[in-house]
């Protein structure tokens, strides 16, 4: 974890082994859980916060992202779950409570819209993201789980 990392609500972040938080990367765990799996990356200048509910309760749902994940930087996120093995590309914006599946890409400047879910070995792009192509199935067995 970078020293300009910025941890707010320490007590809601749980950051497994080997993970890297590069520099200005912004956990919001003062609004919410946020729960990040093991050998993943977060690019600089990224912000992580948890969603807002649905309901318009002013609740917050558990942000939670998977192993193996690389999140590019500049990225604004506030989806509610992100699958094992996905890439997330530079300046990307997922929306709140929007569901990233395993083993997907979303290409980078994209925009992903709210409550949209994003299957599994999908590549996404665009603003508002659409599928564009998908990953090899070999993308499960490339990186171990």
């Amino acid at each position: 974890i970078s020293p300009a990392t910025v941890l707010k609500g320490d007590l809601n972040l749980s950051v497994a082994g080997k993970t890297v938080l590069l520099p200005r990367v912004r956990l919001a765990g003062d609004e919410g859980v946020i729960r990040i799996g093991r050998y993943g990356v977060v690019g600089e200048d990224t912000v992580l916060c948890p969603p807002e509910r649905a309901d318009g309760s002013g609740d917050r749902l558990v942000l939670t992202v998977g192993n193996y994940v690389t999140i590019g930087a500049r990225c604004d996120v506030r989806a509610a779950s992100i699958g094992a093995n996905t890439q997330i590309g530079d300046d990307v914006t997922l929306g709140e409570r929007c569901i990233i599946k395993d083993c997907a890409a979303i290409l980078p400047g994209s925009v992903v819209a709210p409550d949209a879910v994003v299957p599994p070995f999908a590549i996404f792009a665009g603003s508002p993201a659409v599928a564009v192509g998908a990953m090899p199935d070999s993308t499960a067995t490339e990186v171990p789980e």
